[in-house]
């Protein structure tokens, strides 16, 4: 029974034309709107899914009467599917859904599919190209295909999806890679319930860019080559398989997600299948394939062609997104159809890891937190035998701590070229393990490099050798050097077109954390960097260090050691107590603001309140303010108020130093007036918290401690937990445990002190920009513009140890 009360109407209206204003400068929305304006105007796809002050105006009739409208005619319960879950017995379950929910109205009519093709026949054989505001090219080729509901326990889409995606030896990815002319390939499904759309999207680098045209030519071939294969039953049973084990040994999921995805599939899926339809199979069906098969050709395909630098003689309307589609030269058609297929493309092999054993080990343990096993030198192994999520598998982690990265940015920098290197490398290398329920990659810290290989028991110890052999393996090709370096240095730049929300909270690390690199100094050490440099710095640094090692999971105290040892033989350093700094904070202890010229219509700015020490009382204080505010805060700033899509108060934790932030990315006012109305909420609220009765206070802390106090949902959640505290030092493992016992010695008065001394009469980091839409605000006080004035303002804060 909604009330749609207008008042409220009108508010949601406003905010979902901010939501709209958000999102003009991001890509993903401009490129949608593009693939709708290009689409069949009589499909459902067509139309504007986002909504504006326009779209939603009052002029040709009153919003509220077409919202009234829409409701009587489309919230009906023939429409609609139900999913519950909680811990009564499935009796008392029903009851509830029946009481609760049998008065929902229906109209009788059903949910139908769309009664024409996602594309007319004059939209099929196009290329669209258009243009993106992030320095991104790619290339994208769709083809349209039947529903894959009506046979979806075959899993076709997931079949040709794979084969096309793969990205091991004689990939299609791995060719194109290899010429150096794509990033990434991502093949799979943006269709809808009345049709399967085939997707296969490149991003492509400066030189693929070039060679788009080669790039389509080279993907038709392992179409053409897919095609072919008489028979895809082998990796359909590969599929099969392991798409079972990945059903039975799935990390639980949040209630939440659970019942939304079960209602969801209910309108899609049988009953019996809304959880395992992933998982259902039937029996090889070549026909079906051979049907969706044939929709891969030159006669259906759309390309979209993305990048910075087009200019079309189009204006989509909405985003204003420049594009052009035209019709393909008939020429490419046919040259496309006809050439050869590359000796170089080959069909994967059967995959030789899919496991066999998948046994729990016996656990005679009663450990109920990680175990220091070794201890030596340059080694200490954490492990942790823990089956009590049924998953027979381990996770793995080797952190090398490697004190030249510590030396300098330029150092940090080669570290994470080597890095991209390495793991473009690892994905060709170890793409069948992925294939088959296993994980494992290299990844950057502060203080070194992150090795993880998360998998089932029998191929643990082997994918960790193969791991470390690639490791060793640091020679490489000035064509890998140059797309790791493109790619990173687009990424950086890209930053400037990030949401000013984002823009300013990285700010705040780049401003408080000595140990981040800025923006510009990255890119400055990127552009310079040779390949022969990058080599030689990681060349003298991977020689001295220590190592940390965390085992998790359905491994025994043996297997823990036996990996132990392997790591030792094979980690190619020579182990020495680490030397490695503890982590330099600025705490911010007198006022400083900073300006940021940022290219957008919306203003934004950000407070930020840190801890006077770093402990976990001051964290458990942040925490419970938190707690008290956000809410207060949301609904005052944005409903009320609608001074923005993005409003919130967060608490936030650098290392051990905790923060209370509170932002605003806002379409309607200036940075100012946004500071003087965050000003004016605080100060309110120091009258509301002292109406607040100590049985009030206590009850918000209770359910902040029941939060804190619940479960881990599964095993991704307890070796987070774990790493996390390893990651602050924290050998106890009772970090949290300790944040809710401080929590629970917190009374009213204390809180507000608290808030007295650090929020009210506290020395915040201000960080602001002046949208383009607010550029006639007269601002009004002294801010900083560049960072060189931040340093100077800090130059005496410095050197707090946390």
């Amino acid at each position: 029974s909604p009330k749609l009360d207008p008042e409220f109407v009108q508010r949601e209206r406003k905010a979902v034309n901010s939501e709209y204003q958000l999102k003009l400068k991001e890509d993903v929305r401009r490129n949608r709107e593009v693939r709708r304006k290009t689409s069949n105007p009589e499909h459902p796809f067509y139309k504007f899914s986002v909504g504006n002050a326009e779209t939603l105006s009052d002029e040709t009739n009153p919003v509220w009467d077409d919202l009234k409208t829409f409701y009587d005619a489309e919230y009906s319960a023939s429409r609609m599917a139900l999913a519950i879950i909680g811990q009564q017995d499935l009796d008392t379950l029903q009851t509830m859904a029946k009481t609760m929910f049998s008065a929902v109205p229906t109209n009788g009519k059903g949910a139908q599919r769309a009664a024409v093709p996602i594309f007319t026949e004059a939209q099929k054989q196009v290329l669209i190209s258009l243009q993106n505001l992030k320095n991104n090219r790619s290339l994208e080729l769709q083809f349209a295909a039947p529903s894959k509901l009506d046979s979806f326990k075959l899993h076709t889409e997931h079949l040709l999806s794979g084969l096309l995606g793969h990205e091991g030896d004689g990939s299609l990815a791995a060719l194109l890679k290899k010429k150096g002319w794509i990033e990434s390939l991502m093949v799979g499904d943006s269709g809808a319930e009345d049709h399967t759309l085939y997707s296969m999207r490149m991003e492509l680098t400066k030189a693929g860019f070039e060679h788009w045209e080669s790039v389509v030519d080279y993907s038709y071939q392992y179409i053409r080559l897919v095609q072919q294969k008489e028979d895809l039953s082998l990796y359909f049973s590969e599929n099969r398989v392991l798409d079972s084990l990945s059903f039975q040994y799935a990390d639980p999921k949040p209630a939440s997600s659970t019942v939304t995805e079960a209602a969801r599939n209910l309108l899609l899926y049988p009953p019996q299948h809304v959880l395992d339809y992933r998982a259902a199979y039937t029996e090889y069906d070549p026909a079906v394939v051979v049907s969706h098969l044939n929709c891969l050709n030159l006669d259906n395909i759309r390309i979209f062609l993305r990048s910075p630098d087009y200019q079309g003689d189009k204006i989509e309307s909405l985003y204003q997104t420049s594009y052009s589609i035209e019709k393909i030269d008939p020429e490419l058609i046919q040259r496309w159809g006809n050439s050869p297929i590359d000796s170089q493309l080959s069909l994967p092999s059967a995959n030789p890891y899919i496991p066999q054993n998948v046994k729990l080990q016996p656990n005679d343990a009663s450990d109920s937190i990680p175990q220091k096993i070794v201890e030596k030198p340059g080694l200490v192994v954490w492990h942790h035998h823990d089956t009590t999520f049924a998953l027979p598998k381990i996770r793995t982690e080797v952190e090398y701590r490697i004190p030249a990265f510590e030396a300098s940015h330029e150092a940090r920098i080669h570290q994470l070229l080597w890095v991209k290197m390495m793991r473009k490398r690892l994905e060709k290398d170890n793409y069948q393990q992925l294939l088959a329920g296993s994980r494992l990659g290299v990844g950057t810290t502060k203080t070194g490099i992150k090795l993880y290989v998360e998998g089932y028991n029998e191929l643990q110890e082997k994918m960790l050798s193969e791991l470390f052999r690639s490791l060793k393996v640091r020679d490489f090709s000035d064509n890998e050097f140059a797309i790791a370096k493109e790619s990173l240095v687009r990424n950086y730049e890209n930053r400037s077109k990030d949401r000013p929300f984002n823009q300013a909270y990285r700010m705040v690390g780049e401003i408080v954390d000595p140990q981040t690199i800025p923006t510009e100094e990255a890119l400055r050490y990127l552009k310079a960097a040779q390949r022969s440099s990058t080599l030689d710095t990681v060349q003298q640094a991977y020689k001295t260090g220590a190592l940390r090692m965390l085992i998790y999971g359905n491994a025994t105290r043996e297997e823990a050691l036996s990996l132990a040892k392997l790591t030792e033989q094979e980690s190619g350093l020579i182990l020495a107590e680490s030397s490695l700094q503890k982590p330099m904070l600025r705490k911010i202890d007198k006022p400083v603001s900073l300006s940021m010229s940022i290219e957008h219509n919306d203003s934004v700015f950000l407070a930020v309140y840190q801890a006077s020490q770093a402990s976990y009382g001051e964290q458990a204080k942040h925490l419970a303010l938190n707690q008290l505010l956000k809410a207060a805060f949301f609904t005052e700033l944005r409903t009320k108020q609608q001074l923005g899509y993005i409003v919130g108060a967060y608490y936030n934790r650098r290392f051990m130093l905790s923060s209370s932030i509170f932002g605003i990315q806002s379409t309607a006012t200036d940075p100012d007036d946004i500071e003087k109305r965050i000003n004016a909420f605080l100060v309110e609220q120091r009258t509301v918290l002292a109406e607040l009765s100590e049985e009030r206070f206590q009850n918000e802390m209770a359910g902040l401690v029941a939060k804190l106090s619940a479960k881990d949902t599964g095993f991704v959640a307890r070796y987070g937990r774990w790493a996390t505290n390893l990651a602050l030092d924290v050998e106890q493992f009772d970090r949290k445990a300790q944040i809710i016992a401080s929590l629970k010695q917190l009374d009213l008065a204390s809180i507000m002190q608290f808030y007295d001394e650090e929020i009210l009469k506290g020395t915040p980091l201000l960080i602001k920009s002046l949208g383009q839409a607010h550029k006639e605000a007269e601002q009004q006080g002294r801010s900083c513009t560049d960072r060189v004035c931040v340093e100077e303002a800090l130059k005496q804060t410095i050197g707090a140890s946390f």
